[in-house]
């Protein structure tokens, strides 16, 4: 195996560990209980999560600075209205996320 795909085994097992965790409360649940198909599931997931991670870097890298600095306002001043959204506390806090972390990437 290469280093490369050594940390790219290990970043999988990483974000699957977490994803089922999160998904199955696997601490206080026996993994007998939940079962290997819930784990594949959850490595499958993570796989999508990060080649989805990895496209957007790779779509942000190719943008020019302008296209940058433009995305970048947009993204603020949709942060701007983001309460306004919904009663909703859930999706609010979800749809601040995103942007959030869309802006993150833009300014990396």
């Amino acid at each position: 195996m290469t280093t490369e795909t050594t940390e790219t085994t290990r970043a999988v097992v990483l974000k699957a560990k977490g994803i089922f965790c999160a998904l199955y409360n696997y601490p206080s649940v026996p993994f007998r209980s939940i079962g290997r198909p819930c784990w594949a599931y959850a490595v499958r997931r993570a796989r999508v999560e990060l080649a989805t991670e990895a496209a957007h870097v790779a779509r942000v890298a190719a943008m020019s600075p302008e296209a940058r600095t433009d995305r970048a306002a947009h993204i603020r001043g949709r942060l701007a209205l983001v309460p306004m959204l919904s009663d909703d506390w859930a999706a609010v806090s979800a749809a601040r996320h995103a942007l959030e972390t869309e802006l993150a990437r833009l300014s990396a």
